[in-house]
């Protein structure tokens, strides 16, 4: 599909570059004390235009020059009702923040829509790149497709916004303008070649296959072919080093890795053996203590140990100090038990000195001696 592009000057009448759509107009920010508004100032979608036709505005190419965007009443400069730093144009255009003005215009604005008035939106630009689209074309603009014919502003300037009683008026067309009405515009025109026009085979679009390129433009296939292929090389070799780098990289941290993990394991095992050899030294010097302060001998000490075993008393790596205690003075008190039963008692043993005998006792003594062997002190 071959177009051409040519650059246009016109005078058009100011009110052709004013705009109104399904606009929206909403209050905003009662709820927080302030004063604002939101405005869809246009819907993405086509116009039936009194001066441009069938008119379609391509979103995405309108500029917005500056951080703050005027909102005036009914495109007069000098009502001035307020401004919005920010602004969608995915599909539409719109201003979801725009802060209003203390000023009598924007006051009567704010108390009519507050109670209900029905404003309309409006939006003025002028038109940078304009593409013709004939009948039979079709076009793709704001995520629609369109056939022709059609007026597309390809690119365009934003001026302002407005907030209007009425939009575009349908009568505008028959009204006779002067020259302060009138505006000097300069822009670039897309439209169809005229040899493409006269072409009777084409329809919607004129497609040129591979085969028929080959044929008709062999050396541009060749430097086309070329120049892909060369471009393609340069990328799959810079590709290449990419990946050759990330895989050093890669490998160079899996050892890191490695490394890491070796030292973490050697620390934690260090850790383990400490933190057990602790509870080692905390067992048996509270073992120790505990049989030094009983009654048994020192040779025994270490059997007794061998009954009550520190680590069924280790419960998550503690240990259980006050039931290990418990078990250590159970075993000791059994042990001292058992001792002492074991241990015979010595009789007769005395301080006294043989010459501090009483002759009393010695009496009985004998007495006793005599009445076991049958004797008595008569038959003596």
């Amino acid at each position: 599909m071959i177009k051409n592009t040519a650059l246009q000057k016109e005078k058009v009448p100011r009110q052709a570059l004013n705009f109104t759509d399904e606009a929206v107009i909403n209050l905003s920010g009662e709820k927080k004390g302030e004063r604002g508004a939101e405005m869809l100032v246009y819907s993405g979608k086509k116009l039936d235009h009194w001066y441009w036709g069938e008119l379609i505005i391509d979103t995405l190419g309108v500029q917005f020059s500056g951080s703050k965007y005027p909102i005036l009443e009914s495109h007069n400069t000098d009502r001035k009702i307020g401004f919005a730093s920010k602004v969608e144009t995915d599909t539409k255009i719109f201003f979801p923040d725009i802060k209003l003005l203390d000023n009598a215009h924007a006051n009567e604005f704010y108390d009519n829509a507050s109670q209900g008035f029905p404003y309309q939106a409006s939006i003025s630009i002028r038109p940078t790149l304009v593409e013709r689209v004939e009948k039979g074309e079709k076009v793709e603009v704001n995520g629609m497709k369109l056939s022709g014919p059609l007026t597309v502003f390809r690119k365009s300037n934003f001026r302002e916004g407005s907030v209007c009683v009425f939009g575009v008026d349908s009568k505008t067309s028959s009204t006779v303008f002067s020259d302060d009405d009138m505006a000097d515009i300069q822009y670039d025109v897309i439209t169809f070649s005229e040899e493409n026009k006269n072409d009777s085979t084409y329809q919607e679009e004129s497609i040129m296959d591979l085969k028929e390129l080959k044929e008709k433009h062999a050396n541009l296939v060749s430097e086309l072919t070329a120049e892909i292929k060369a471009s393609f090389s340069a990328e799959v070799e810079a590709k290449d080093k990419e990946i050759t780098s990330l895989s050093s990289q890669v490998e160079k941290l899996s050892t890191q890795k490695g490394e890491s993990e070796k030292r973490i394991a050697d620390l934690e095992k260090k850790e383990a053996l400490r933190t057990e050899k602790e509870i080692e030294l905390s067992a048996t010097s509270l073992f120790d203590t505990k049989l030094s302060q009983s009654k048994l001998p020192d040779r025994l000490h270490e059997k007794v140990k061998k009954h009550v075993a520190y680590n069924d008393f280790v419960k998550e790596g503690v240990l259980d100090r006050e039931e290990f205690s418990k078990a250590v003075d159970a075993e000791i008190a059994d042990w001292e038990k058992s001792f002492s039963a074991d241990t015979p008692t010595v009789k007769g043993v005395s301080t006294k000195k043989k010459t501090d005998v009483d002759n009393e006792d010695v009496d009985n003594d004998v007495d006793r001696l005599s009445a076991h062997l049958g004797l008595n002190k008569e038959s003596k």
